[in-house]
């Protein structure tokens, strides 16, 4: 004889069995995504940056970035800065980074160079006096890197930082004018 409870836990069974195999269907879907994504942000072509990105970010010219390195080299040691004005921290707004890696990015993919392959290094500089709230003050400076022949990450060579213009509007490889405290000092948690 049948117990009337063998329906019931059979019935039960199989519900739990469709609805653990529907989870895990969904597990492997929301892994699957996670993958892509991670694999979208390793090969570079992340969605914030299209191919038509319009330089917004703040940028300077070859020479004065040289001779803002050069004041710089000058200057250590010496006694011409004060403790009170040196520069303490240096701000910039996320969206003009985002904006300038997107056009590195992009004109380094118009170069055929891999994203994988690319880099920034910073440049410590000090800007001469020209009677602004920035003179004297130390900054940095971003230029682009990108992996040579040899394996070395490479600065782009000057020839490249030397043309005035990118695209329209003036602006350069080299990213500058980043806001230094003292000049910039709200919200700053060590002065």
């Amino acid at each position: 004889m049948r117990s009337k409870t063998t329906p019931v836990l059979t019935t039960v069974l199989f519900l739990a069995l469709v609805f653990s195999g529907y989870y895990m269907y969904k597990q492997n879907q929301e892994i699957k995504t996670l993958q892509a994504k991670i694999s979208e942000l390793q090969s570079g072509s992340t969605s914030c940056c299209g191919d038509s990105v319009v330089p917004a970010y703040s940028s300077i010219s070859y020479e004065e970035f040289e001779q803002n390195v050069n004041y710089f080299k000058t200057s250590i040691g010496g006694n011409a800065i004060d403790a009170e004005s040196e520069t303490k921290s240096l701000w910039m707004s996320m969206e003009e980074m985002q904006n300038y890696l997107c056009v590195v990015r992009n004109h380094a993919k118009e170069m055929g160079l891999n994203a994988n392959d690319l880099g920034l290094r910073i440049y410590f500089i000090r800007y001469k006096p020209s009677g602004t709230e920035f003179d004297n003050k130390l900054s940095v400076a971003f230029i682009p890197t990108y992996k040579s022949e040899r394996g070395t990450s490479t600065d782009y060579d000057a020839s490249r930082l030397k043309s005035t213009t990118i695209m329209e509007g003036g602006q350069t490889f080299i990213m500058n004018r980043i806001m230094p405290c003292p000049v910039n000092c709200d919200g700053v948690l060590l002065k």
